[in-house]
């Protein structure tokens, strides 16, 4: 047998959206569809290619977008997040911070039991509290990377603007990235912001790799005092980032027919968009892209090229015609 790779990917999104209340929504009639953002990535890795990849159309969202938290959006702004939500969808926020959602509770002869939605191996399963795996059994909604903090209510109740309150662990949250959840679900656009601003940070910082990178950072001067060299902290800062949007993706191995032939196929399984995003941008740095900064508009681009210097043929064309402009303009005042 040999081992090939894969990605899972499927996404959903609506065919339109709006922000009401500071909270991105599917608009009223608006049809739902899945579809595989890792093709519109290898898409953008063809040869010629001129499309960008989505997680590069998120992080061009921060130059789009002038949004500071508790400010009004501008109506440009406004539509440019609804204009990629068409395109993409939602990030899948929660999906993505917590591991563990409540499910609601059923009265069995005197006794609740209370249900979850878990994820383990990849999928989404139902339990309830006797049933559930016992690194959970101390907590009840677990964000990522801290099992023993719990979600508040009126944490899960900002997604769900229409979900009838209830006590915390009696909500009953519909199966997750089911038809019903994405009916009901909505992501605030500050949150949906500020992980464009973290993606875009993080390829900021690692568009330059330190010289020091990986040497000690800790050293004494001749009088025996202890510095610290902070050259390195942007860039390991970004690493940090990167590996906590992809801290939730999930190998697994299944068996696939390639030809007559049984053959194990490595296959990523993503619980959110973000996360597949992420993933994206840790595979072009993988596969020996550097991070560079367009010197026309600033934004992050992967390329392997050392000469690399415009995110896109659109700022390479906005650069030439500003340098002909202040040629030509320079060329005017010489003759007065």
């Amino acid at each position: 047998m040999t081992t090939t790779s894969m990605e899972a990917g499927k996404w959903w999104r609506f065919s339109d959206y709006l922000i009401r209340d500071g909270l991105i929504l599917p608009s009223p009639g608006a049809t739902l569809e899945s579809y595989d953002p890792w093709e519109g990535y290898a898409a953008a890795q063809r040869r010629g290619a001129t499309a960008e990849t989505p997680y590069q159309s998120l992080v061009r969202l921060v130059a789009e977008v002038d949004f500071q938290v508790g400010g009004r959006l501008r109506p440009e702004g406004r539509a440019a997040i609804l204009a990629w939500c068409r395109q993409y969808g939602l990030l899948g926020l929660l999906p993505h911070y917590y591991d563990l959602l409540p499910a609601g509770v059923d009265l069995v002869d005197d006794r609740r039991f209370y249900w979850s939605y878990v994820w383990d191996a990849g999928e989404w399963e139902k339990v309830t509290d006797s049933e559930m795996p016992w690194m959970y059994r101390s907590t009840e909604w677990a964000p990522l990377g801290n099992r023993v903090s719990v979600a508040k209510e009126e944490d899960l109740l900002r997604f769900f603007p229409r979900l009838p309150h209830a006590a915390g662990n009696e909500l009953d949250l519909p199966e997750p990235l089911s038809h019903e959840f994405w009916e009901q679900y909505g992501e605030p656009v500050h949150q949906f912001m500020e992980e464009a601003y973290a993606l875009n940070g993080a390829l900021e910082s690692l568009a330059t790799i330190p010289k020091n990178i990986g040497r000690e950072t800790i050293w004494h001067d001749a009088d025996g005092r202890r510095w610290i060299d902070f050259s390195c902290t942007d860039f390991v800062l970004g690493l940090d980032t990167l590996n906590r949007l992809t801290s939730t993706v999930v190998p697994i191995l299944k068996v696939v027919t390639v030809g007559a032939k049984a053959t194990l196929a490595e296959r990523w399984v993503f619980r959110s968009l973000l996360a597949s995003l992420g993933m994206m941008a840790h595979q072009d740095l993988l596969s020996g892209d550097r991070m560079y900064l367009c010197a026309n508009c600033g934004t992050p681009f992967p390329s392997t090229s050392p000469n690399a210097s415009y995110c896109s043929l659109k700022c390479r064309n906005t650069a030439q015609k500003r340098r002909w402009r202040e040629r030509k303009k320079a060329a005017k005042e010489a003759k007065t």
